[in-house]
């Protein structure tokens, strides 16, 4: 299963015809027909019916459209996210994890003024 299949198995389905999804996609029909075959055949079921000049699902097709695009979705979501990563722009939020020691801790801590972030520290880590 690919992106191509599922966007074409989609199109098939909001045009309500392979000839109009085929121009939409900027591809031949018979290319998407082939795309629509190897995707019922990697799923191992029929998602249309096969009538003449009309584009009907089966019950299966009716149940997989909604899955379909939603994982269209989320491929296209998560591409745009990583080239947004790539390229710096809307990064994701990203944490900071700080490791400390006693040592550390102690250093930080017999200050005169203590960091808020370190007030309840000594307490919290003293030797029992």
């Amino acid at each position: 299963m690919n992106e191509s299949a599922l966007e074409g198995f989609v199109k098939i389905v909001e045009m309500n015809s392979f000839s109009a999804a085929a121009d939409a996609l900027y591809i031949s029909q018979s290319a998407l027909s082939q795309q629509i075959r190897t995707l019922e055949g990697q799923l191992k079921l029929e998602l249309f019916q096969h009538v003449p000049r009309r584009v009907v699902l089966t019950p299966a097709g009716q149940d997989f459209y909604p899955q379909a695009k939603m994982i269209l979705n989320l491929y296209q979501n998560a591409v745009k996210h990583a080239q947004a990563v790539r390229l710096h722009t809307n990064p994701p939020e990203r944490h900071i994890l700080i490791a400390y020691c006693h040592e550390a801790l102690r250093i930080c801590t017999d200050r005169r003024t203590v960091h808020p972030f370190f007030a309840g520290a000594p307490t919290l880590c003293a030797p029992q």
